[in-house]
């Protein structure tokens, strides 16, 4: 049975406006923080789609990331009513391409590999997370990932 959703954050959860694709999230962040009454929105789009999906789920969910945009102010009312709990990668010591980071993040929240499923865009991560014995999906698109989460949620049931 699945009790708990691992996901992370750029490029899953968050985006960049299109006049910015490609460019790095930690880096715009840096860049436009600096800036006086800077409005985030300007630059990032928030997955709302994903954290609706998320919440219908009923289960536990929690972020995953290796840096700290995560942290600004403005994303808080979209991520706090869904996400339990973010753990940062920089914070903790943790990279996502090794397996016991995702074992010493299940550990604290007292899930079972098996009983979580995680999602990123890189696929090294995903192998990472799944030697640890999670389920584990790439991150393309919303309608792929839904299905996915869909089939393994009811097939674990």
């Amino acid at each position: 049975m699945i009790k708990a959703i691992l996901s992370d954050f750029s490029r899953v959860v968050l985006f960049t406006q299109d006049a910015h694709e490609g460019a790095s999230h930690k880096a715009l962040y840096e860049k436009i923080s600096q800036k006086p009454d800077y409005n985030v929105f300007d630059y990032f789009t928030v997955n709302t789609a994903l954290l609706d999906f998320y919440k219908s789920l009923h289960l536990p969910a929690y972020i995953f990331t290796s840096g700290l945009v995560q942290e600004d102010p403005q994303f808080q009312p979209h991520l706090k009513p869904i996400f339990s709990k973010i753990f940062s990668g920089k914070i903790m010591g943790l990279k996502k391409d090794n397996p016991e980071s995702y074992k010493r993040i299940l550990r604290q929240i007292n899930i079972k590999p098996e009983e979580a499923i995680y999602t990123d865009d890189k696929i090294e991560n995903i192998e990472a997370a799944k030697q640890a014995g999670l389920h584990a999906f790439r991150y393309a698109n919303n309608e792929d990932l839904f299905a996915k989460i869909k089939e393994i949620v009811l097939a674990t049931k």
